[in-house]
């Protein structure tokens, strides 16, 4: 929600209930338990999206987190009770962490349940949508340790401008995927607005088809940089069978 706060975000009259956490502690889990106990119940009676912002950092083999963890179990229970899971895809391609070449879509620096097909997983463009220099260039790359039918990352969002810091505002020039991460989350709030019977699978299809291209590859940038205005566009041409008139769109860079 806005809350007179200087911008409105993606999704202004969404409910944002945050909370502090890491892959690695077990509170995690009884996050996510309060959450589907609430679902199911019936006391949380609308939409529900669920943005995580970390990941394990490990460079060129996956870390230790076997795909019958009960982290992942909990993750497939939330998303067949309808919950939309959107996850950052990591900074593991850091120079500085992995010296692997900011230039290359590989090798696979996106593990465990942030790579899993049923959840989407965010890398971060700059400006020029590049990923390849910079900060930028830290964002991990696919196809991802447990996709199958989805290559990671499935999208990618900008990191870079003017946010919300402490008590006021700051510009910065990288907010990390745990940055973009937030944004597709809020382009999932703004879609399930729309049609809220949409499952997960469902919002997430509309985000890649909705995406525009960059020219990276799909380890790199997924199915490419969201787009929330053709994301809307989308979705209410299918609602209501009518195609809005053609707008101006800036060109792929």
């Amino acid at each position: 929600m806005s809350g007179g706060l200087k911008y409105d975000g993606v999704a202004p009259d969404a409910t944002i209930l945050s909370a502090r956490s890491n892959l690695l502690a077990t509170d995690i889990y009884k996050l996510y338990d309060w959450v589907l106990s609430k679902k199911r119940s019936g006391e949380i009676a609308g939409p529900v999206v669920m943005s995580n912002s970390y990941g394990l950092y490990t460079c060129s083999s996956p870390p230790g987190l076997p795909q019958d963890h009960p982290y992942r179990q909990i993750i497939l229970d939330a998303v067949a009770a309808g919950i939309v899971v959107v996850f950052a895809a990591g900074n593991n391609h850091a120079a500085g962490l992995c010296n692997h070449d900011p230039t290359k879509c590989s090798p696979n620096t996106i593990w465990g349940v942030n790579s899993m097909d049923e959840i989407l997983s965010v890398g971060t463009v700059n400006w020029d949508n590049r990923m390849d220099v910079g900060e930028h260039g830290n964002s991990s790359r696919g196809p991802g340790q447990w996709a199958s039918t989805h290559k990671k990352p499935d999208c990618v969002a900008p990191t870079y401008g003017e946010v919300i810091w402490g008590s006021g505002y700051q510009v910065m020039e990288w907010w990390g995927t745990s940055g973009a991460c937030p944004q597709v989350a809020g382009l999932a709030a703004l879609i399930l607005g729309l049609d809220p019977t949409l499952t997960p699978t469902q919002v997430g299809n509309v985000i890649r088809a909705s995406c525009r291209k960059i020219h990276l590859p799909n380890t790199c940038a997924g199915a490419g940089l969201i787009d929330c205005e053709a994301a809307v566009d989308r979705l209410q041409t299918k609602l209501t069978g009518r195609k809005k008139p053609g707008r101006m769109r800036p060109p792929a860079k």
